[in-house]
């Protein structure tokens, strides 16, 4: 009897046990539920801001409003990194996306052009959303870079008042980017003694070359737009003054730049003026790097021998 009470007790003992254990499980799920509940309801009343739609000009805006802009945009290019601007076929998507962006960036010189006016036209209130970021020169450059992004932040602050501190922050970030890496890559060009080797470029990447230290004879445009008479006298100017280097653009090309090269015995090099014009060059940086680099790799056999050792490229960069 005494050893059939102790496990009467034993089992009463363990089955309160099991008992308080699915209770305290049953009260757990309740009050879990309940949490979750009030979490949705919580999302509910404070969803997630919808993205700014952005629509930018070209991919230099668009590499700019991604990095600035982060999480709290979404935006795509009209013209594709390797294409010409002024010679882009408008496509149906383009009418909607004209239609449909919160803010359309542009650059200036694309305000006049006809395509971009017929988008404009034919998307309704399209014309009074579009913003052109104040920032002078070439943005190729790191300078004029890290001028755009402020005022790429500035825009997004604009149509975007609530995220105003980020855009802020993540802008002076990019413009600072730039400008290290605009240091790094002049450094890199001075201890390559590419300094004064003469060249010839397509207007368009002319300011890329006085960037970088070469001295530019004489600059062209598309045949049909330079004439051949002004395409004769900047071939008498390289042969005279030894061009080692022509520079053509990778969105204007017209076959230019090969012509002069082969005709003056000179080194060409095929640049791009906007992001994603070569396949892995996706950005701005990544595609500034790769012009430099190409015009000193073609620049530094011309170069004159120095007189003394040259600072390693490791040395002189920030």
């Amino acid at each position: 009897m005494k050893s059939g009470y102790g496990d009467m007790r034993r089992s009463r003992r363990a089955w309160l046990g099991a008992a308080v254990a699915c209770a305290a499980l049953a009260l757990w799920g309740v009050w879990g539920c309940g949490i979750a509940a009030a979490r949705d309801a919580q999302d509910a009343r404070n969803p997630a801001p919808a993205r700014l739609q952005v629509l930018a000009g070209t991919t230099l805006i668009e590499d700019l409003v991604r990095a600035v802009g982060g999480g709290r945009v979404s935006v795509r290019a009209i013209i594709p990194g390797g294409a010409c601007p002024g010679h882009h076929d408008v496509r149906a998507s383009d009418v909607t996306a004209f239609g449909t962006a919160d803010l359309i960036l542009l650059h200036d010189w694309q305000c006049g052009q006809a395509h971009i006016r017929a988008l404009l036209d034919t998307a309704p209130g399209a014309a009074g959303r579009v913003r052109v970021p104040e920032a002078p020169g070439n943005w190729m450059l790191p300078e004029a870079q890290a001028r755009a992004a402020m005022a790429v932040g500035g825009l997004l602050a604009a149509a975007d008042p609530d995220g105003a501190a980020a855009y802020s922050r993540r802008a002076a970030e990019r413009a600072a980017r730039a400008r290290a890496v605009g240091g790094e890559v002049r450094a890199l060009a001075s201890a390559s003694g590419i300094a004064g080797v003469p060249a010839i470029g397509d207007v368009m990447q002319r300011p890329m070359l006085e960037w970088l230290g070469l001295r530019v004879v004489g600059d062209y445009g598309r045949f049909e737009e330079t004439g051949a008479e002004a395409l004769a006298r900047t071939v008498a100017a390289g042969k005279a003054a030894r061009a080692a280097l022509v520079a053509d653009n990778l969105q204007s090309t017209g076959g230019a730049g090969r012509a002069l090269a082969e005709d003056m015995d000179a080194r060409l090099v095929v640049l791009t003026n906007f992001p994603g014009g070569f396949p892995d060059t996706p950005d701005w940086e990544s595609s500034f790097r790769r012009n430099a680099d190409m015009v000193m790799a073609a620049a530094r056999g011309a170069a004159p021998a120095p007189t003394s050792a040259p600072t390693s490229a490791m040395e002189t960069a920030p």
